[in-house]
């Protein structure tokens, strides 16, 4: 079981650290964004109307959080 190169989709992320917009370039449309605290408590859920989408995380506290990409 493997996954062929041409299946993996390269998209931008940055700035890595954040404190106000987190953007993605790339990304592709009806992509679903979700971030999580690090209980697993679902704390943003947006879904992508184009190929590039910023997210404001100016309301999250400063700690790590974690990302899923539904591609």
């Amino acid at each position: 079981m493997g996954i062929n190169e041409n299946d993996l989709k390269v998209f931008k992320m940055y700035p890595n650290p954040t404190d106000a917009i987190l953007h993605f370039k790339e990304l592709g449309e009806n992509k679903l964004i979700i971030i999580y605290d690090c209980t697993s408590r679902r704390l943003i859920e947006t879904k992508t109307t184009g190929n590039n989408i910023s997210i404001n995380v100016t309301s999250l506290l400063s700690t790590i959080y974690l990302l899923k990409l539904g591609l």
